[in-house]
């Protein structure tokens, strides 16, 4: 797949398959020690995932979690609060696949 857009903005590479960290990348800019994870609007930051959601070019933190798949979830609450049936989510509302990858 190719390169699409978050809802952050910044540029992203679409998901690949596999495993094991597949499409973890750094994050450009912002210093920090930060790591992209394949879900939509999470990285890691140092030991904790975190999440971030962009409304309206302003970006806001959902909070610091203990696992990839808590701050994906987070994201989604946030997306469906904020965009409704237009949310781009990692898991759609009926526990399938839908972005990201798979959970």
């Amino acid at each position: 797949m190719g390169r699409g857009v978050d809802r952050e903005g910044e540029s992203v590479k679409g998901d690949e398959g596999g495993g094991g960290g597949g499409g973890r990348k750094r994050a450009s800019g912002g210093g920090g020690d930060r790591v992209r994870s394949g879900f939509i609007g999470v990285s890691l930051n140092g030991n904790r995932w975190s999440a971030r959601i962009s409304v309206a070019g302003k970006k806001t933190s959902l909070g610091g979690y203990d696992t990839e798949k808590e701050a994906a979830l987070a994201y989604d609450r946030a997306s469906r609060q904020q965009f409704g049936e237009k949310a781009r989510c990692n898991v759609s509302k009926e526990g399938g696949r839908e972005g990201g990858r798979d959970v």
